[in-house]
């Protein structure tokens, strides 16, 4: 008898499972997909925030990822632990279903993390998208612990330049020669770790 091999369980944003197409595959054995981006994905694994539990005995749960919100559901064979609340940030290994038009996640593995986590699969799903929408090797996408060490490396140089006014961001382009280092200070700009107190000069947020 041929073994089944299990699918890779793929790192996508909630927002992708829920505007995604969902395909009922007709061949035998065969698991029913999302499609995104071109790929078949009937195996996710994602990272959110609990907003809300069930009353039905906790037998559900919704999470929200930054991007969008989709049900975890439970079942028999796959329980939802006892012990999550809203609040808690969880990392989910499962399989995304429909029924009567409403898409949920059948769960695998539920696991209870914190949120440096959640950032660094923020920073994962941006170099994935990028990688899908440009056709760009995978492993030329940067990975998540090198673009905050990045970060991190332009807030010091920052703290230590800054006399009051601020430091011209092309100095930190220069002066620190990190590769994509002005979209990477946009970035912290829109999350809120550097400010433009002036035209063209950055400060760190204290």
């Amino acid at each position: 008898m041929e073994q089944k091999t299990r699918m890779t369980a793929v790192k996508v944003p909630i927002n992708a499972l829920v505007k995604g197409e969902y395909i009922r595959d007709e061949e035998e054995f065969s698991p029913n997909y999302i499609e995104i981006n071109n790929r078949k994905v009937s195996r996710i694994n994602v990272i959110g925030i609990i907003v809300s539990v069930g009353v039905e005995n906790g037998s559900s749960f919704l999470i929200d990822d930054g991007s969008a919100k989709i049900i975890v559901r439970g079942f028999e064979n796959s329980p939802i632990p006892g012990d999550v609340k809203i609040g808690d940030i969880v990392n989910i290994i499962g399989r995304p279903r429909e029924f009567n038009s409403e898409r949920y996640i059948v769960p695998e593995i539920i696991k209870k993390t914190d949120q440096k986590w959640m950032q660094v699969r923020k920073l994962e799903l941006r170099n994935f998208s990028l990688a899908e929408k440009e056709d760009i090797p995978v492993e030329n996408i940067e990975s998540p612990e090198g673009v905050i060490a990045d970060q991190e490396k332009i807030i010091q140089y920052i703290s230590k330049t800054d006399e009051g006014k601020g430091v011209e961001i092309e100095k930190v382009i220069q002066e620190t020669a990190i590769r994509g280092c002005e979209e990477k200070i946009e970035g912290m700009l829109k999350e809120g770790d550097l400010f433009e107190n002036l035209p063209g000069r950055v400060k760190v947020l204290d």
